[in-house]
């Protein structure tokens, strides 16, 4: 398979011009996908899996790696924590209030669905799902509405609306960050520019 047909995510066949009509042959050149536009999706979803792995481990400082200086964390539309070093001292204090250093417990966030779209070249927009395991079985779900910016040439979330929309009534996440919150469906639309 050449590249040109990968590019195309199975939309159509490559050559397909021989026999497509008009609007087949527009839908397929209008759903390409640059190399640009892969790698960039790709660092995006290794800056969510940095993030996620980092809070796993409980190894705060990791997260310098993900937000931008300048960074904003928005947690279920109550809780703003702005700047980086100020998003790594809140989390790492919240942690320590949910005991999650506590012998025998533990979280593993689960990626679901990851929806990027890189609206420029050095800005991009995206939803990922997850699920949050702990000791106790599933703990809690929700959503990451990222905005992201490249940054002293990599790719940093410039802000991250961290919704907890469910979460088992005797979750450790209740102490921090406290709260569950419905995102709004137009804000799950990455595409809406």
């Amino acid at each position: 398979m050449d590249a040109r047909a990968f590019l195309t995510l199975g939309r159509g066949f490559p050559g397909m011009a021989k026999g497509a009509s008009a609007v087949q042959q527009t839908f397929e050149e209008d759903n390409m996908m640059d190399i640009e536009t892969m790698v960039a999706r790709e660092a995006i979803r290794l800056v969510v899996s940095i993030y996620n792995s980092a809070v796993d481990r409980g190894d705060y400082a990791d997260l310098e790696q993900v937000f931008a200086r300048d960074g904003e964390m928005i947690i279920s539309d109550e809780k703003r924590l702005g700047g980086r070093d100020d998003i790594i001292a809140k989390l790492s204090a919240g942690a320590r209030s949910r005991g999650a250093y506590e012998a025998g417990n533990y979280q593993r966030h689960i990626l679901g669905n990851s929806i990027i779209n890189v609206t420029e070249a050095d800005r991009a927009k995206s939803v990922h799902y997850i699920v949050v395991m702990t000791e106790k079985g599933l703990d809690h779900s929700g959503v990451y509405i990222d905005d992201f910016i490249v940054e002293d040439g990599n790719w940093r979330i410039a802000t991250r609306r961290a919704n907890m929309e469910w979460a088992r009534e005797d979750s450790r996440f209740f102490t921090y960050p406290g709260t569950t919150f419905i995102s709004p469906v137009s804000a799950l639309d990455v595409f809406q520019i």
